[in-house]
């Protein structure tokens, strides 16, 4: 099992009150699954993501990856794992504005402590992989949105992570 998630709970203090974000859920994905999380806004998605990506910690239940519990880790532990293990793709992209990017791409790999020859051969081939490598030297406001996100998703597999999460709007259109 890649990741089990065992009556994982996650609360939020409002004021005096607490707030379920994600009620008792339990789930299991194995090595090589597609997976889509899909529920109506306020479901607990988002905050289902952001504990899957180790950046947020549960309330009450276990978190394992490859069986190991995350659920206690400290953040150095987690930010490690995070940085070799789990590719976040974003909503919002989050580049570097006045970073290229291939700048962008290889941050992880410069957080992970990788040489600047390697890092610039994987960022270029994780550009390349995504059709982006027309625009590897542009900063992001020269890119359109579609390209940013070719961009970020380069950065979220330039570590040849073992997870990859994608967090997605899709619009709900009525007649």
């Amino acid at each position: 099992m890649l990741i089990e998630l065992r009556q994982v709970e996650r609360s939020f203090l409002r004021g005096r009150s607490v707030v379920p974000g994600l009620r008792s859920t339990s789930l299991m994905i194995c090595p090589g699954e597609f997976v889509a999380i899909l529920g109506p806004s306020g479901s607990g998605k988002s905050t289902l993501l952001n504990l899957m990506g180790l950046l947020d910690r549960p309330t009450a239940g276990a978190l394992l990856l490859d069986g190991a519990d995350c659920a206690k880790l400290d953040h150095n532990k987690l930010a490690l794992i995070r940085n070799r293990r789990i590719g976040l793709v974003f909503r919002a992209y989050h580049p570097l504005p006045r970073q290229t990017v291939i700048d962008n791409v290889e941050l992880p790999l410069t957080y992970a402590g990788v040489r600047r020859a390697e890092r610039r051969r994987r960022a270029s081939e994780a550009i390349e992989r995504v059709k982006l490598a027309h625009r590897i030297h542009h900063l992001p406001a020269l890119l359109s949105g579609g390209e940013q996100q070719r961009a970020a998703i380069a950065r979220a597999i330039v570590s040849s992570p073992d997870v990859l999460l994608r967090t997605s709007r899709l619009a709900h259109w009525t007649a």
